[in-house]
C-alpha cells in the first residue's frame, strides 16, 4: 500500500526544506499588508507605538511583495538577518508572494500560519499547501514563541 502523491506535487521532485532554527539575533518579523489601524505611524495602534518610541520599519510597497518595490532586502541583509517570520494578509496573495520572493533570495522563511488570513479558509489552506516545505516552514505562533523563548 502506498501513501499516494504528496499534497504538493513539487515535493515529489524536490526534497522538503529542513526545519529552520530560529535565532533572535538573525530573525526578523515581516508583517504583510496590515495597513492604517495596525501599522501606519499616524493612526491607531501605530500612532500609540510611535509615541511610545517604537522604531519599526514600515515600508510602503507598491507591489505584491515588498522585495520588489522597497529596500527591505538591503535593510535585512545590513542587519545580518537570514531568517524571516512572515504573517499578515492575504495568505494566498501578498503573503504568498512575499514568502516566495524571500525564499528565492535565500532567506530561511517561516510562515506563521495562524497569524495569516485569507478571504476564505480554503484559500488560506491553499496558500499553506503551495508554500509548505517548498518555499518555507509553516509553524504556529505558539511554536515560534516557544522556540524563541528557548533561545
Amino acid at each position: 500500500m502506498t501513501d499516494g502523491p504528496p499534497e504538493n506535487r513539487l515535493l515529489a521532485v524536490f526534497p522538503p526544506f529542513p526545519r529552520f532554527q530560529l535565532s533572535a539575533k538573525r530573525t526578523a518579523l515581516v508583517v504583510v499588508d496590515m495597513q492604517y489601524l495596525d501599522a501606519h505611524p499616524d493612526c491607531g495602534i501605530g500612532r500609540i507605538a510611535t509615541q511610545a518610541g517604537a522604531d519599526d520599519l514600515v515600508p510602503s510597497k507598491t507591489s505584491s511583495s515588498p522585495f520588489n518595490s522597497t529596500s527591505i532586502d538591503r535593510f535585512l541583509r545590513n542587519l545580518d538577518i537570514d531568517t524571516l517570520l512572515v504573517c499578515g494578509v492575504v495568505s494566498n496573495g501578498c503573503v504568498e508572494g512575499t514568502i516566495r520572493d524571500a525564499s528565492d533570495l535565500g532567506y530561511q522563511v517561516v510562515m506563521v500560519e495562524d497569524a495569516c488570513a485569507a478571504v476564505t479558509p480554503a484559500l488560506h489552506q491553499a496558500a499553506i499547501t503551495n508554500l509548505k516545505d517548498a518555499f518555507c516552514n509553516c509553524r504556529t505562533t505558539g511554536d515560534v514563541m516557544e522556540e524563541l523563548d528557548r533561545h
